[in-house]
């Protein structure tokens, strides 16, 4: 197996990625203070897209394709990664989750009625206290969602089409042409999401991924001497 070419970058801090994630959080600001839904929740859907597909990939893809190579191939591979992705999943957690807020009150969904309510700040307060760290107290927190969403929804759990709004009315729904269309595209997004990490995975899965332009070089035969 052809082992990485040596010469990886140290400096895992790449400051000018800061404009990025600046441009990335005006844009959510900006969502936010024009108060209207379909841009801010294309804001939220958008980065909850990539924050989650990023995680999976690298989760199920990325992670068993490192744990089968080298060791010294996978330090290369992580000097490479960690400078792309220290500032851009953060970046995604804070869109992600300061834009589903806002377009939540947008809705009306944080006027929830006890005890629900109750039982989410419960499994908030778990997840920053340092205890959910533990893989018990982990498992509480997901129960304790599981709960307050079973009380807010019922049967809704079960029977999608009977879910209930948060003034409890159950409205018939048909999607309309714009949302099926726009569902097609983020699968059709999500999907060339997926080939594009493929492009990445694929040379480390066999072994071909060298430093930039260094490969060709070390491909090339020596000139013969005269």
């Amino acid at each position: 197996m052809t082992t990485m070419a040596a010469g990886a970058p140290t400096n895992l801090i790449r400051w000018h990625y800061l404009w990025y994630c600046g441009f990335a959080i005006a844009v959510m600001i900006v969502a936010i203070n024009l108060h209207n839904l379909w841009f801010l929740n294309f804001v939220h859907v958008l980065s909850g897209l990539l924050w989650t597909g990023i995680d999976l990939f690298m989760g199920f893809v990325l992670g068993p394709i490192l744990r089968s190579l080298d060791v010294n191939v996978r330090r290369e591979v992580l000097l490479r990664l960690v400078p792309r992705t220290l500032f851009l999943m953060p970046t995604l957690a804070i869109i992600t989750g300061t834009s589903g807020w806002y377009l939540s009150q947008e809705l009306g969904f944080t006027a929830l009625r006890w005890p629900e309510y109750g039982w989410f700040v419960a499994a908030m307060v778990l997840l920053v206290l340092p205890v959910s760290r533990s893989l018990r107290w982990l498992n509480l927190t997901c129960v304790l969602c599981i709960v307050g969403i079973w009380i807010e929804k019922g049967m809704g759990l079960v029977v999608p089409g009977f879910i209930p709004t948060p003034l409890g009315e159950i409205v018939e729904y048909t999607p309309t042409l714009n949302e099926t269309l726009i569902c097609f595209g983020i699968w059709a997004f999500g999907l060339l999401c997926y080939t594009v990490f493929l492009r990445i995975a694929v040379p480390i899965l066999q072994g071909e991924l060298t430093k930039a332009g260094e490969g060709k070089a070390e491909a090339s035969p020596a000139a013969a001497p005269a």
